[in-house]
């Protein structure tokens, strides 16, 4: 199946000066596992970051507010195609950051949203598929 954009994988990217940058921050508990909000979400592995930070700006309409101009997408949940891009296992240099992304990645399939600076858990946030007692207080010690 062919998504939009994905034909201009096969050339080159623009060319990018990445200095890697391999932290990233945890879901919160109730977003780790179970469901995603449509039931229906793939994944879609490239090869190189490049081609992942590329689809990730489309899809998300350019880096975060604020986000350093050297900032990329190593990984990103694209809700139009309603598919988490990830780069290849291989294309990473660290099995367990990869891991850490990847869960990072469904848990917002799952209903996570970031605060608008990037950070914690923000107010557009679902509630979990089947979570009955999630309470805005799950959210993090900003909401009230």
């Amino acid at each position: 199946m062919l998504c939009a954009g994905c034909a201009l994988l096969a050339g080159a990217p623009p060319a990018y000066a990445f200095v890697l940058v391999r932290a990233v921050e945890p879901p919160p508990r109730a977003y780790a596992a179970g469901p995603t909000q449509t039931g229906a979400t793939w994944e879609m592995i490239l090869p190189r970051v490049e081609q992942v930070d590329y689809l990730c700006r489309l899809a998300m309409g350019g880096l975060p507010a604020g986000a350093a101009t050297t900032a990329y997408y190593w990984g990103c949940y694209n809700s139009k195609l309603d598919a988490v891009i990830l780069v290849a296992r291989d294309g990473w240099p660290s099995r367990r950051e990869w891991d850490a992304n990847r869960a990072h990645e469904w848990a917002h399939a799952r209903g996570w949203r970031h605060n608008p600076d990037g950070h914690g858990t923000g107010p557009a946030s679902l509630p979990p598929p089947g979570a009955a007692d999630f309470r805005v207080a799950a959210r993090g010690p900003a909401a009230k």
